[in-house]
């Protein structure tokens, strides 16, 4: 069954599209493997439908600063929402984090219970330290928990050539969880839109401006 994206409801294009503006980069070394749409259905093949809530960071800041022992900086983040029926299939955030050169952005999928089930890199910018797009060092965070330490040196291994990278990994994957889980565990269900439709809306065929992009995420 192919996953069913909501694309009719005007919030969740807005929501789509403050997503596709962390991956917008006009940096050199820059690589995406995947769009919105791609990750997404890669992550959820059998879920029904996808939808979306919206954090406002302000309003769940004391719980998020318990949880990571910070308060992220971004002043409202998506949660993707796979489901079936009455079923919730899993939860997904995309998010940059600041590696040693720029920004990367890592896409999370996690469980119905916020256990990560799959971590995979959507843009890398930077000459080096692509190592942690590896199989072997991104499976270190299958199964992982809001209640894991997930730290480099801790209960995950750093690639040698990669440390700072490593490192940046390590702190989106838990800040992805804690932010599914922070919001969802407060919500009854994801925002639906009026009525489905195959494919989240393609980012521009130009490049974007950051003046040209939703705001505030």
């Amino acid at each position: 069954m192919r996953t069913k994206f909501r694309r009719t409801n005007i919030s969740f294009l807005t929501a789509v599209a403050s997503t596709l503006c962390l991956l917008w980069s006009p940096q050199a070394n820059t690589e995406q493997y995947f769009t919105v749409e791609k990750v997404l259905s890669s992550f959820f093949p059998d879920s029904e439908r996808v939808g979306y809530e919206i954090l406002e960071t302000k309003k769940y800041a004391t719980k998020l600063k318990s949880l990571l022992g910070y308060t992220p900086k971004m002043k409202r983040y998506v949660v993707f929402v796979a489901a079936s029926g009455r079923r919730t299939d899993g939860y997904a955030v995309i998010d940059n984090q600041h590696g040693r050169y720029d920004p990367i952005t890592f896409a999370v999928k996690m469980s119905a219970d916020f256990k990560v089930r799959r971590v995979e890199v959507m843009v890398y910018r930077g000459p080096r330290g692509r190592e942690i797009m590896n199989e072997g060092f991104l499976g270190q965070f299958i199964g992982k928990g809001i209640n894991d330490p997930i730290r480099v040196n801790d209960d995950i291994d750093a690639i040698t050539s990669a440390t700072i990278s490593s490192g940046s990994s390590a702190k989106a994957v838990k800040r992805a969880i804690a932010l599914a889980k922070t919001l969802m565990t407060k919500t009854k269900a994801p925002k639906k839109a009026p009525s489905p439709a195959r494919k989240v809306p393609p980012a521009p065929k130009k490049a974007a401006t950051p003046s040209s992009l939703p705001t505030g995420i």
